[in-house]
């Protein structure tokens, strides 16, 4: 080959291999580290990552692999890829021991402590200068413990590809924030965060997203990811504030858990979820936002805002999500148990609340919206707004155009009125399709002919909903986030929504169990697609059998199912038994046997069964003696014949053995004189004792009895 060919050829090669963001190198860290070795083994390790860093002097994809312990805050480069976790012997990746929220099966984790003495604890620069060069690289933050920074835990600002995965940021004052960076010039910012929980930080709330280019978009992507337990003046678990004019932002949280979150003070807006699009300017903003099959669960706001100090730029306080932006999509999500609580008549609202912009265009949901809040397939239960303004509600509200489609609304409460949905919307008069609620047959939300009403008969039947409305007050209580919303098959909501698959088309094709949304052909209401075709069920029986000969017995057990209970007896001669009603028919004993057969809905419940055993009543028995016990000495034995009336056998005692003797039922003559014969019966399990007595006298001359 000609030698200029293979120098070119060799060149491109290297090019491609920098294009393609392939590992320069990897460095290391750990505690018995220090700043002054090369990095480049774990026995030359640095003892910090901004000691690593400072080894990445231009850019690429420089890997950085921590060890388990304690680090100081750090600023990670452009393009490095920063993993913690590690034993410490580990020359590869995936040689790193498994890691849940970036801590081991022996809780030992990488972890990164600010101690409060700095506003994060770690910085991850989108951007960053190396040789007085500007340059924009992707990164990589993965398995990390993040605490102790005053205002963030993790503070990205990005003008490229980042991703954050398998980390814990919590006490920090913010767990984590996600912006565009000031200088993107150039560059739209896209952020992936997977498998994180962001949990316990303490006052500006869980997750702030932001972006205040107005020119470049910023996409971001939340994946099972646990969002719990946080507390912020204006929202407790995620907020989202991007803006751009020309661009779309697009954020997008999908099997997540946003839970027990919560907002308090004057400025607080959102317990769960708090979504603006420059707080002011929400008509103007291209912003697209979507919750999939997540659940927001016992998130709380407590506002203190009076009609006077209310803000009158974002009017609502809402327990789980409010909505205040362009384009919002909740899809096959739980919204229950949240509580917006005020002591002042402001507009306050339970479960979700949309102020999104929207036209009068209608739109099929299939992935070009027009500019309103889109909700389908979810489930907004138990949510609860503690007031009495009859503004406000438990469960929807939206005040400008919507869809909401396939959703059951159930149960939610303002103050102690049931409130589920209200709408304030000139333009697009029927938002509830295919939807299901606890509606008076009077309401709007009856004039759909689509939806299912729910009352005391015509119940959603879901698995095991929470027992209370609104969010728990004690913070070890997780009656509420243990509540299944899952549907059962006898639900009235199985095979009840829109039977018009292609609006499938913008949804997610399984729901949060992995089933596929639409089955059997058509689609259930509420966040989870039931394929189940049968239910188990047991039966309860505490009833006492304690009975006698000839009681009769009403059977009282009872099936989980709500099926009747049918009964069988082993022993008809001593139990008969007709429909639920048992006779006691004779003496013995028997099986008393409950069943329940199922249906096309349940399984066979396991039989339960008890032993009756039946005795004759205790009777009264008398001896009947008749014969004369007047003798000589010199008589014969003498039979004695009493009779006992039960029929069972006699026995015999003589007071005085020196005149007669008893044998059996014989009676022997040995002297003169007077005893006493006494004839008894014992009794037995049928019959008491029964007894008699009879007295012999004996005179005697010569030998020869008178």
């Amino acid at each position: 080959m000609n030698t200029k060919i293979w120098i070119l050829l060799l060149f491109a090669f290297q090019l491609c291999l920098v294009n393609l963001g392939v590992a320069q190198r990897t460095y290391y860290v750990s505690n018995n580290g220090n700043d002054s070795n090369d990095g480049l083994s774990w026995a030359t390790a640095k003892a910090t990552i901004n000691g690593a860093m400072n080894l990445i002097t231009a850019p690429g994809n420089d890997s950085v692999f921590v060890a388990v312990g304690t680090y100081p805050s750090c600023t990670i480069k452009s393009g490095a890829r920063v993993y913690g976790g590690f034993v410490g012997t580990e020359t590869h990746l995936n040689e790193r021991q498994p890691l849940t929220y970036g801590i081991a099966a022996d809780n030992s984790c990488s972890i990164i402590d600010a101690q409060n003495s700095i506003n994060y604890a770690v910085k991850i620069n989108g951007y960053m200068y190396y040789n007085s060069s500007y340059n924009c690289r992707g990164n990589d933050f993965n398995g990390f413990f993040v605490t102790g920074g005053t205002q963030y835990g993790v503070y990205d600002e990005t003008n490229a590809i980042h991703n954050i995965s398998n980390c814990t940021m919590t006490g920090n004052a913010c767990g984590l924030y996600l912006g565009m960076s000031y200088q993107n010039t150039y560059y739209s910012g896209t952020f992936h965060v997977s498998d994180c929980k962001i949990s316990e930080n303490t006052t500006n709330g869980g997750v702030y997203i932001y972006n205040g280019g107005q020119t470049y978009g910023l996409t971001c992507e939340f994946n099972n990811c646990v969002v719990s337990e946080n507390t912020g003046s204006k929202f407790g678990g995620m907020s989202f504030n991007p803006y751009a004019f020309v661009t779309y932002n697009s954020i997008t949280v999908k099997n997540c858990e946003i839970i027990k979150n919560i907002a308090t003070g004057q400025n607080a807006k959102a317990g769960g979820i708090l979504t603006q699009s420059n707080d002011y300017d929400y008509a103007n903003t291209n912003c697209e936002w979507r919750i999939i099959n997540s659940r927001i669960i016992d998130n709380t706001v407590y506002s203190t805002a009076t009609t006077g100090s209310a803000d009158n730029n974002w009017p609502y306080i809402v327990g789980g999500i409010s909505v205040y932006s362009s384009n919002a999509h909740i899809i096959g999500s739980v919204i229950a148990n949240n509580s917006a609580i005020t002591t002042e008549g402001v507009f306050v609202f339970g479960g979700v609340a949309s102020y999104a912009n929207g036209s009068t265009t209608a739109s099929n949901n299939t992935g070009n919206p027009v500019g309103r809040l889109y909700m389908t397939n979810c489930v907004v239960a138990n949510n609860w707004a503690q007031t009495e303004n009859i503004s406000a509600q438990g469960g929807i509200y939206t005040s400008k155009v919507s869809n909401i489609k396939n959703t059951v609304i159930y149960n939610n409460k303002r103050g102690n009125a049931n409130a589920n949905c209200y709408y304030n919307s000139t333009n697009y008069t029927q938002p509830y399709t295919y939807c299901a609620g606890k509606f008076s047959t009077t309401s709007f939300f009856a004039e759909e002919s689509t939806n299912i009403l729910l009352d005391s008969v015509n119940l959603p039947r879901f698995v095991a909903p929470s027992s209370m409305v609104g969010a728990t007050t004690i913070a070890t209580d997780m009656s509420n986030i243990n509540a299944d919303w899952r549907i059962q098959p006898n639900s009235p909501l199985v095979d009840a929504g829109d039977p018009n698959t292609t609006f499938i088309t913008y949804l997610p094709e399984t729901d949060m169990d992995g089933n596929p949304r639409i089955y059997n052909n058509i689609a259930d209401i509420g966040a989870y697609e039931c394929t189940q075709t049968t239910m188990s069920q047991t039966i309860t029986w505490n009833q006492s059998l304690a009975a006698a000969l000839g009681d009769t017995i009403k059977l009282t057990a009872t099936a989980s199912s709500g099926l009747p209970v049918t009964y069988t007896s082993s022993n008809e001669s001593v139990a008969h038994i007709s429909n639920d009603t048992l006779f006691v028919v004779g003496v013995g004993t028997s099986i008393i046997i409950a069943s329940q057969a199922g249906n096309h809905l349940y399984l066979p419940a396991s039989d339960v069964s008890q032993t009756i055993n039946i005795s004759a009543p205790m009777l009264s028995q008398t001896i009947a003696w008749n014969q004369n016990l007047n003798f000589t000495l010199n008589d014969e034995p003498v039979e004695l014949t009493a009779v006992a009336s039960s029929g069972l056998p006699v026995s015999y005692t003589c007071s005085d053995e020196n005149v007669a003797t008893v044998s059996g039922n014989v009676l022997t003559f040995v002297g003169v004189g007077q005893a006493i014969i006494t004839a008894s019966q014992e009794g037995n399990e049928n019959f008491y004792p029964g007894s008699n007595k009879g007295r012999a006298d004996h005179r005697m001359e010569s030998g020869f009895g008178l």
